[in-house]
């Protein structure tokens, strides 16, 4: 018995076009470099201070899901707490602030000491 090499042709297709190979491509990968500008709250965080206190340990954001909810909240009560003045006064939804402020605020009990 002689054994006859046999010869396999795959041909692949994608519909009805042949796929090809080339292997005498050289890949040439180039890096591209993207640059933006940031926003305000990654400066924000950056500096790593809370906005309250000024401490630079446990920096978290406490944020609230609209301005109007604030300014609502405290129209016609006493005087809102120096937290609530400064987000209206920045415009912003966010207050950057160390663990303690921010657990303080939740917890309804900032009194006020010290706003940087």
């Amino acid at each position: 018995m002689v054994s006859v090499p046999i010869e396999v042709v795959i041909k692949a297709s994608f519909g009805s076009k042949p796929i090809c190979v080339n292997r005498n491509v050289k890949i040439q990968d180039e890096k591209i470099d993207i640059f933006t500008k940031g926003s305000e709250l990654l400066t924000r965080l950056l500096t790593n201070e809370c906005e309250i206190c000024g401490s630079g340990e446990n920096i978290n954001v406490h944020h609230i899901r609209k301005l109007k909810d604030l300014k609502e909240k405290y129209r016609g009560k006493n005087e809102p707490p120096d937290w609530v003045k400064r987000m209206i006064e920045m415009k912003r939804k966010t207050l950057v602030v160390c663990r303690k402020c921010h657990n303080k605020i939740h917890y309804g009990k900032y009194d006020g000491t010290r706003l940087a």
